[in-house]
């Protein structure tokens, strides 16, 4: 949570907003403890993995302080407003020809 608590201390919301992106995509399968002989399911193959055991990152990092944060929306918001603007940065001029 480090690199998180640094974005939120210098306001850099693109490295935050990768993360943000990335934490719904990476996830871990935590290990299962030993085989107790008094499971009544059959143990799995070594690699198979159940969807249900998925942590995703994003369970890790959501409660962190810098997405209750205002401050980190409104410099994101005006980020991405910024980005898309740039994108279309030619200003289209309508000549109107009158007969």
């Amino acid at each position: 949570m480090l690199f998180l608590d640094k974005a939120q201390e210098s306001l850099h919301v693109r490295p935050a907003q990768l993360v943000m992106i990335m934490s719904q995509t990476f996830y871990y399968v935590p290990e299962e403890p030993a085989n107790d002989l008094s499971s009544s399911s059959p143990p799995r193959p070594a690699g198979s993995q159940s969807s249900t055991t998925k942590i995703y990152l994003q369970e890790r990092i959501k409660s962190h302080s810098i997405w209750s944060s205002m401050r980190f929306w409104e410099e994101a918001f005006f980020d991405s407003y910024t980005v898309a603007l740039a994108k279309h940065n030619k200003t289209q001029v309508y000549v109107f020809l009158w007969d």
